[in-house]
């Protein structure tokens, strides 16, 4: 009987696929007890052909592949809980590896039947260094690296109670009937073009559960390994990530007041600029932290001003469940910024017009 589901939502990255299904492929857990599900969220390479070649190369193993047209982990995420035969689903990012132990240490916390939501430590494998303006946003401590940016968490080898907020989305674990009870997750990682729609992801589900006074647990035999490419290790990556924060941020805020005031008071984010000590490095270090500053007042700024524009879109925001996860039409400019223009957040140098012109003057401003 499938006791579990392991869910790999991915679009167009193969090559993180073929090395995480390996792991998976290894759990010392029974094969009749597991199944690994693959949602190909709308992927252009050859996905499909790597799923396929791995249920050949690993005989007895339950692995399928489900082809979901819509990018996004909205879809990606719902498809697969909608698919899944086990009663604990184990979603996952598609760039991380696992020790053979990892899946017996999830189902075994699982035996607590008042526990609702597992995570475990995640320890990184980068691809380069991390440059030193990096250390501000990482906590190191006894050997560890604590980094909500890079889905980063690690707080010892004993396995303890935690806040539902600490379970991220690249090893978070939870009872199906939880999650459907509770609506699913909230949008995330939504196409640019749709970034209107964008929500707080997983965070929105855990502060549900937290809300209702569900259990949660950090179980230390559910470690992972993420994989982080030199592209996540750049002042342009970390832009496009604020940007997103920015509209999540505005997503939880409206949530909680149940609805968007006149004004748009954009909380801070990132690190505060600290006094210089007149080296260059030191004053490329400020201008950094004012360009991923200025990133999140920017994608704060153009959600809230999105919902202000259509009573649609705040409907969406205040939706308490997301199973039905297709998205609303609001009709021409959907999908567009303040002036009609397309927001564009995505990985690499940060080339769209709204961002780059929220972003300039700041950056003349902290110099």
């Amino acid at each position: 009987m499938i006791q579990a589901t392991i869910v790999i939502p991915t679009r167009n990255r193969a090559r993180s696929l073929e090395r995480a299904i390996a792991a998976f492929a290894r759990q010392d857990f029974s094969r009749t007890g597991y199944e690994i599900l693959v949602v190909d969220n709308g992927s252009t390479d050859d996905t499909a052909e790597v799923a396929t070649k791995a249920g050949t190369d690993h005989p007895g193993l339950n692995l399928s592949c489900v082809y979901e047209p819509v990018p996004g982990l909205l879809y990606g995420r719902h498809r697969g809980a909608l698919e899944a035969r086990g009663d604990l689903l184990c979603f996952v990012d598609d760039d991380i590896e696992v020790a053979t132990t990892w899946l017996s240490a999830i189902v075994e916390t699982f035996t607590d039947e008042a526990l609702h939501l597992v995570g475990g430590p995640s320890e990184p494998r980068f691809e380069v260094d991390p440059p030193a303006w990096m250390d501000r946003f990482m906590d190191r401590r006894n050997g560890r690296i604590n980094c909500g940016d890079l889905s980063l968490f690690d707080i010892g080898d004993r396995t303890v109670p935690v806040d539902p907020t600490y379970v991220w989305g690249l090893n978070f674990s939870i009872r199906k009937q939880t999650l459907f009870d509770l609506g699913g997750f909230h949008p995330d990682c939504i196409p640019k073009e749709l970034q209107h729609f964008q929500g707080d992801g997983e965070t929105g589900l855990a502060l549900k559960i937290r809300e209702k006074g569900l259990s949660a647990v950090y179980a230390a035999g559910a470690r992972v390994i993420h994989h982080i490419p030199r592209e996540r290790l750049t002042v342009a990556y970390f832009e496009n990530r604020y940007f997103y924060q920015g509209v999540c941020d505005s997503y939880t805020g409206i949530r909680e007041a149940r609805g968007v005031g006149d004004e748009i008071d954009c909380p801070s984010a990132g690190p505060v600029a600290i006094p210089t000590d007149g080296t260059l490095y030191d004053r490329y270090r400020q201008i950094v932290y004012g360009r991923i500053q200025s990133a999140h007042a920017a994608g704060f700024r153009f959600h809230q001003e999105a919902v202000r524009a259509d009573r649609r879109l705040l409907d969406w925001v205040l939706r308490d469940d997301y199973l039905d996860f297709r998205l609303p039409d609001l009709g021409a400019g959907a999908g567009t910024g303040p002036g009609g223009k397309e927001n564009s957040a995505e990985e690499g140098r940060t080339t769209d017009p709204i961002i780059a012109e929220q972003l300039t003057p700041r950056i003349s401003k902290v110099a």
